[in-house]
């Protein structure tokens, strides 16, 4: 991020992104830009994200500079199931009922007068978390939204109501890799998929692929657009051509059908593999 030096009087943003990976990178560039202007940052990501965040590159990874640290809430969601923040309708309504009385507590903390604290000058919230501007309202602290996504996707919103009405919408979730896993045998097929946080380098990416080429087994290996770090996903071409007729690679499933479908015998995942830079 740079260094700088805080000063004393400062501005004091409290910074809270929507507890998804695309949200709170966009939400962490902009508190990045007001903090080499001289802004003192509070970010405020949940406690699961923050974890996972230190589990995947390491626990010095974000201590932050002079003026710019991190605070943590509960997402509220159960411990018990780890693929519950993957579910945005479960995220959804957990901010809903749960967020607002520990944000609450952490402004107060915040406002509380002591040598290391600033008093919060203003709240910068995603704009789909409408517990922040209640927060804000109570304790009467200023309050920006931050719409991380695209003007483009405001027009998709607007339009959902129509697609609704001409029975347009739900889309159908894409089923091919199922077909693709009921002409599997029981137990054959390795489920590869790093989640939404774990990044890694186009070396590393090559080196995967080797192990499941010479694994010889059927594979369904998900590949998000921003897996590899800083630049594109790009498989060597001796690999697919080796593994056309036993791989599949998709950029998402279905993943509580896929974990349950017989074919399925061996899952790699964020909880067995670690990258260290």
């Amino acid at each position: 991020m740079g260094s700088m030096t805080v000063v004393a009087d400062a501005p004091h943003a409290v910074c809270i992104p929507f507890p998804a990976q695309s949200h709170i990178k966009a939400m962490l560039k902009f508190a990045k830009i007001l903090h080499r202007k001289g802004f003192r940052i509070t970010f405020v990501n949940t406690e699961f994200n923050h974890q996972r965040f230190l589990h995947a590159r390491g626990p010095n990874s974000l201590d932050g500079l002079p003026g710019f640290r991190f605070e943590t809430i509960p997402d509220g969601l159960p411990p018990s199931d780890s693929n519950a923040t993957q579910s945005v309708r479960s995220l959804c309504d957990s901010i809903l009922k749960y967020f607002l009385a520990p944000f609450f507590e952490l402004l107060l903390k915040l406002n509380t007068p002591t040598s290391d604290n600033l008093p919060v000058t203003c709240i910068i919230s995603d704009g789909i978390m409408p517990f922040s501007v209640t927060a804000a309202q109570e304790l009467r602290i200023p309050v920006v939204m931050l719409f991380t996504v695209s003007a483009c996707s405001l027009m998709g919103f607007m339009q959902l109501a129509t697609l609704r009405d001409k029975g347009l919408t739900p889309l159908k979730e894409d089923s091919e890799c199922l077909h693709w896993h009921n002409s599997k045998a029981p137990n054959s097929v390795v489920y590869v998929n790093f989640g939404s946080v774990i990044v890694m380098t186009a070396g590393q990416l090559v080196e995967f692929a080797s192990g499941l080429a010479n694994s010889k087994h059927p594979f369904l290996w998900i590949i998000r657009p921003d897996l590899v770090k800083g630049e594109s996903a790009v498989l060597p071409s001796e690999f697919v051509e080796e593994t056309k007729e036993r791989g599949l690679i998709a950029s998402w499933c279905p993943q509580e059908e896929v974990l349950n479908h017989p074919a399925v015998g061996r899952v790699l995942n964020t909880l067995r593999v670690e990258f260290n830079y």
